[in-house]
Protein backbone atom coordinates (compact mmCIF):
# COMPACT_ATOMS: atom_id res chain seq x y z
CA UNK A 1 0.00 0.00 0.00
CA UNK A 2 1.52 3.21 -1.05
CA UNK A 3 0.07 6.50 0.38
CA UNK A 4 0.29 10.07 -0.03
CA UNK A 5 -0.50 13.15 2.56
CA UNK A 6 -2.78 15.96 1.05
CA UNK A 7 -3.02 19.12 2.55
CA UNK A 8 -6.17 19.50 5.56
CA UNK A 9 -9.83 20.00 3.78
CA UNK A 10 -13.32 19.24 4.59
CA UNK A 11 -13.75 14.97 5.10
CA UNK A 12 -16.31 13.88 3.12
CA UNK A 13 -16.42 10.43 5.42
CA UNK A 14 -16.36 12.28 8.64
CA UNK A 15 -17.46 16.05 7.26
CA UNK A 16 -14.19 17.09 9.88
CA UNK A 17 -11.25 19.40 8.34
CA UNK A 18 -8.35 17.19 8.73
CA UNK A 19 -4.93 15.61 6.29
CA UNK A 20 -6.74 13.58 3.51
CA UNK A 21 -4.62 10.96 3.28
CA UNK A 22 -4.69 9.31 -0.75
CA UNK A 23 -3.98 5.55 -0.99
CA UNK A 24 -3.11 3.02 -4.07
CA UNK A 25 -3.72 -0.87 -2.92
CA UNK A 26 -3.24 -4.08 -4.77
CA UNK A 27 -6.79 -5.33 -5.79
CA UNK A 28 -8.14 -8.20 -7.43
CA UNK A 29 -11.82 -8.03 -8.91
CA UNK A 30 -13.83 -10.04 -11.68
CA UNK A 31 -14.55 -8.55 -14.74
CA UNK A 32 -16.72 -10.55 -17.45
CA UNK A 33 -15.45 -13.52 -15.87
CA UNK A 34 -11.95 -12.90 -15.47
CA UNK A 35 -10.02 -12.17 -12.18
CA UNK A 36 -8.07 -8.92 -13.30
CA UNK A 37 -5.32 -7.20 -10.55
CA UNK A 38 -5.22 -3.89 -10.39
CA UNK A 39 -3.68 -1.04 -8.63
CA UNK A 40 -6.95 0.72 -7.04
CA UNK A 41 -6.71 4.38 -5.59
CA UNK A 42 -8.66 5.42 -2.40
CA UNK A 43 -8.67 8.15 0.79
CA UNK A 44 -8.35 7.07 4.00
CA UNK A 45 -10.39 9.34 6.74
CA UNK A 46 -8.26 8.79 9.58
CA UNK A 47 -10.56 10.14 12.37
CA UNK A 48 -13.58 7.13 10.91
CA UNK A 49 -10.84 5.06 9.96
CA UNK A 50 -12.37 3.85 6.50
CA UNK A 51 -11.34 4.04 2.93
CA UNK A 52 -13.61 5.35 0.42
CA UNK A 53 -13.37 6.89 -3.00
CA UNK A 54 -14.03 9.97 -4.34
CA UNK A 55 -15.79 10.57 -7.87
CA UNK A 56 -12.57 10.60 -9.38
CA UNK A 57 -11.38 7.71 -7.85
CA UNK A 58 -14.02 5.80 -8.74
CA UNK A 59 -13.64 6.59 -12.50
CA UNK A 60 -9.34 6.21 -12.33
CA UNK A 61 -10.71 2.40 -10.73
CA UNK A 62 -13.12 1.51 -13.30
CA UNK A 63 -10.40 2.34 -16.08
CA UNK A 64 -7.82 0.17 -14.26
CA UNK A 65 -9.94 -2.70 -14.00
CA UNK A 66 -10.42 -2.53 -17.61
CA UNK A 67 -7.27 -2.02 -18.59
CA UNK A 68 -6.17 -4.64 -16.26
CA UNK A 69 -8.65 -6.69 -17.92
CA UNK A 70 -7.34 -5.72 -21.63
CA UNK A 71 -4.19 -6.84 -20.62
CA UNK A 72 -5.21 -10.18 -19.86
CA UNK A 73 -7.06 -10.89 -22.94
CA UNK A 74 -3.76 -9.11 -24.98
CA UNK A 75 -6.24 -6.68 -25.38
CA UNK A 76 -4.69 -3.03 -26.51
CA UNK A 77 -5.10 -0.53 -23.70
CA UNK A 78 -6.87 2.75 -23.41
CA UNK A 79 -3.19 4.56 -23.51
CA UNK A 80 -2.09 2.11 -26.03
CA UNK A 81 -4.99 3.01 -28.57
CA UNK A 82 -4.27 6.69 -27.69
CA UNK A 83 -1.02 6.05 -28.91
CA UNK A 84 -1.62 4.68 -31.94
CA UNK A 85 -3.75 7.60 -32.86
CA UNK A 86 -1.15 10.19 -31.65
CA UNK A 87 1.43 8.69 -34.08
CA UNK A 88 -0.55 9.29 -37.27
CA UNK A 89 -1.48 12.70 -35.31
CA UNK A 90 -5.73 12.17 -36.46
CA UNK A 91 -8.29 12.84 -34.30
CA UNK A 92 -11.06 10.78 -33.12
CA UNK A 93 -13.66 11.28 -34.77
CA UNK A 94 -11.68 11.31 -38.15
CA UNK A 95 -9.70 8.00 -37.55
CA UNK A 96 -13.58 6.20 -37.05
CA UNK A 97 -14.15 8.25 -40.40
CA UNK A 98 -10.96 6.42 -41.57
CA UNK A 99 -11.88 3.17 -40.39
CA UNK A 100 -15.56 3.21 -41.22
CA UNK A 101 -16.67 3.12 -37.80
CA UNK A 102 -19.56 5.01 -35.66
CA UNK A 103 -18.19 8.30 -34.30
CA UNK A 104 -17.88 8.17 -31.01
CA UNK A 105 -16.16 4.74 -31.10
CA UNK A 106 -12.46 5.50 -30.60
CA UNK A 107 -13.95 8.12 -27.47
CA UNK A 108 -15.09 4.86 -25.96
CA UNK A 109 -12.58 3.19 -26.68
CA UNK A 110 -9.73 5.45 -25.29
CA UNK A 111 -12.15 5.42 -22.23
CA UNK A 112 -13.76 2.87 -20.53
CA UNK A 113 -15.27 0.60 -23.37
CA UNK A 114 -13.31 -2.57 -23.73
CA UNK A 115 -13.07 -3.09 -27.91
CA UNK A 116 -13.76 -6.51 -29.23
CA UNK A 117 -11.49 -8.47 -30.94
CA UNK A 118 -12.10 -7.55 -34.47
CA UNK A 119 -11.24 -4.01 -34.25
CA UNK A 120 -8.63 -4.58 -32.43
CA UNK A 121 -6.83 -6.34 -34.74
CA UNK A 122 -7.43 -3.96 -36.80
CA UNK A 123 -5.91 -1.49 -34.59
CA UNK A 124 -2.97 -3.29 -34.01
CA UNK A 125 -2.90 -3.61 -37.95
CA UNK A 126 -3.16 0.42 -38.63
CA UNK A 127 -0.07 0.45 -36.10
CA UNK A 128 1.72 -2.11 -37.15
CA UNK A 129 1.18 -0.91 -40.89
CA UNK A 130 1.46 3.12 -42.09
CA UNK A 131 0.88 2.12 -45.91
CA UNK A 132 -2.67 0.24 -45.13
CA UNK A 133 -3.18 3.78 -43.14
CA UNK A 134 -2.40 5.58 -46.21
CA UNK A 135 -4.41 2.98 -48.54
CA UNK A 136 -7.52 3.80 -46.14
CA UNK A 137 -7.08 7.21 -46.43
CA UNK A 138 -6.80 8.08 -50.40
CA UNK A 139 -9.88 5.46 -49.80
CA UNK A 140 -11.95 8.00 -47.75
CA UNK A 141 -10.32 11.18 -49.19
CA UNK A 142 -13.88 12.75 -49.95
CA UNK A 143 -14.90 13.29 -46.38
CA UNK A 144 -11.47 15.56 -45.18
CA UNK A 145 -10.66 18.85 -46.41
CA UNK A 146 -7.99 19.10 -48.89
CA UNK A 147 -5.76 20.75 -46.00
CA UNK A 148 -6.69 17.95 -43.47
CA UNK A 149 -5.91 14.95 -46.14
CA UNK A 150 -2.49 16.11 -47.05
CA UNK A 151 -1.39 16.69 -43.47
CA UNK A 152 -2.68 13.29 -42.56
CA UNK A 153 -0.59 11.91 -45.91
CA UNK A 154 2.34 13.75 -45.01
CA UNK A 155 2.60 12.66 -41.54
CA UNK A 156 2.13 8.97 -42.53
CA UNK A 157 4.26 8.72 -45.63
CA UNK A 158 6.80 9.62 -42.69
CA UNK A 159 6.71 6.87 -40.86
CA UNK A 160 6.27 4.87 -43.67
CA UNK A 161 9.89 5.85 -44.76
CA UNK A 162 10.51 5.58 -41.35
CA UNK A 163 9.47 1.67 -41.48
CA UNK A 164 11.31 1.13 -44.56
CA UNK A 165 14.61 2.14 -43.14
CA UNK A 166 14.34 0.07 -40.35
CA UNK A 167 13.55 -2.82 -42.36
CA UNK A 168 16.20 -2.15 -44.73
CA UNK A 169 18.56 -1.98 -41.77
CA UNK A 170 17.21 -5.28 -40.19
CA UNK A 171 17.43 -6.86 -43.80
CA UNK A 172 20.77 -5.45 -43.66
CA UNK A 173 22.05 -7.08 -40.24
CA UNK A 174 19.90 -10.12 -40.93
CA UNK A 175 21.97 -10.50 -44.09
CA UNK A 176 25.22 -9.55 -42.53
CA UNK A 177 24.72 -12.26 -39.56
CA UNK A 178 23.50 -14.93 -42.38
CA UNK A 179 26.99 -14.20 -43.88
CA UNK A 180 28.51 -14.72 -40.61
CA UNK A 181 27.53 -18.23 -39.80
CA UNK A 182 28.59 -18.96 -43.56
CA UNK A 183 31.63 -17.95 -43.81
CA UNK A 184 32.10 -19.63 -39.97
CA UNK A 185 31.08 -22.63 -41.33
CA UNK A 186 33.29 -22.76 -44.23
CA UNK A 187 36.24 -21.97 -41.51
CA UNK A 188 35.03 -24.76 -39.15
CA UNK A 189 35.22 -27.18 -42.50
CA UNK A 190 39.04 -26.14 -43.42
CA UNK A 191 40.20 -26.76 -39.84
CA UNK A 192 38.25 -30.26 -39.72
CA UNK A 193 40.05 -30.84 -43.07
CA UNK A 194 43.38 -29.34 -41.92
CA UNK A 195 42.98 -31.55 -38.60
CA UNK A 196 42.48 -34.77 -40.95
CA UNK A 197 45.60 -33.74 -42.78
CA UNK A 198 47.72 -34.00 -40.00
CA UNK A 199 46.25 -36.99 -38.36
CA UNK A 200 47.28 -38.76 -41.63
CA UNK A 201 51.00 -36.93 -41.20
CA UNK A 202 51.61 -37.93 -37.86
CA UNK A 203 50.66 -41.51 -38.49
CA UNK A 204 53.43 -41.76 -41.55
CA UNK A 205 55.67 -40.21 -39.35
CA UNK A 206 55.36 -42.81 -36.67
CA UNK A 207 55.39 -45.43 -39.36
CA UNK A 208 58.57 -44.46 -40.25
Amino acid sequence: MKKNNNPNTICPCCMEEHEIISVRKKENTLFKGRSVSYEAYYTYCKIADEYYANEQQITANDLAIKNAFRKTENLLTTDEIASIRHKYIITQSDLCTLLGWGGKTITRYEGHQVQDRAHDRILKKLDQDPEWFISLLKESKESFNDETFQKYLQNATAILDSFSSKSAERKAYARGLADGRAERKKLEKRIQTLEAELKKAQSKIAML
